[in-house]
């Protein structure tokens, strides 16, 4: 039997509400995900996922809230790495905001509101995560390059980490090419 397909609940209030996925499936488990709504002033500590949608069409499974909706493998990728890297601790929920679940992507007037609020959205967020997507041939090579400047100059790590913090974020976002 076919799972039903997702379908958003509309925000009440679009222009003051977010929707955040609560991560419910464990480690090497399939997605499973709850899309819950909260007032933008009112958020649990939740990670901010910033990731390239890619080329793939829907093409990816998971599960919100018992219904069945298809994501871009980059999606699907992000989030499986947020939910393996950033387990839950001592059972407190893991929460999750990533554009193409947590805003109706068929719905333009909701759309144009929460783009609006995505400053806002990047800057509250206790971690924002950054994903380019799953491992090329060369990336271990990258990744070692990174871990030996890390290690060689903590200085200039410790410098670039600071770009991020949040009291920076929205300067970054604000800049071009956001």
């Amino acid at each position: 039997m076919s799972q039903p397909a997702f379908k958003h609940q509309p925000l009440a209030d679009p222009a003051g509400q977010i929707r955040l996925i609560e991560v419910t499936s464990k480690f090497d488990k399939p997605l499973e995900l709850s899309l819950r709504t909260h007032q933008i002033h009112q958020t649990p500590e939740y990670y901010a996922i910033s990731y390239t949608w890619g080329e793939s069409g829907f093409t990816e499974e998971i599960m919100i809230d018992g219904q069945l909706m298809m994501v871009t493998e980059n999606c699907h990728y992000a989030l499986m790495q947020a939910r393996d890297r950033y387990p839950s601790v001592s059972g407190k929920p893991v929460f999750i905001w990533i554009d193409s679940i947590c805003i109706n992507q068929d719905d333009n007037d909701e759309k144009s509101y929460q783009v609006a609020m995505m400053d806002d959205i990047f800057t509250r967020a206790s971690k924002v995560l950054a994903c380019v997507g799953p491992h090329q041939d060369n990336s271990q090579t990258i990744h070692n390059s990174l871990n030996s400047i890390k290690t060689l100059s903590p200085n200039l790590y410790y410098r670039a980490e600071r770009v991020v913090r949040p009291r920076n974020r929205g300067r970054l976002f604000s800049s071009p090419g956001f």
